[in-house]
């Protein structure tokens, strides 16, 4: 079977496709805590 170049680069694409994932899920997620924390610091001050 010769290697096939479409192959290629549908798995390329779809590396590309779960990195970009799981950044966007890490970056929502940091959003998240940065919100919950800033959220609980002000509540806690109150100045």
């Amino acid at each position: 079977m010769t290697p096939n170049p479409a192959t290629a680069t549908r798995t390329r694409s779809r590396a590309q496709i779960i990195a970009i994932a799981v950044l966007a899920l890490l970056l929502i997620a940091l959003l998240g805590f940065y919100t919950l924390v800033i959220g609980r610091s002000r509540r806690g001050r109150r100045s």
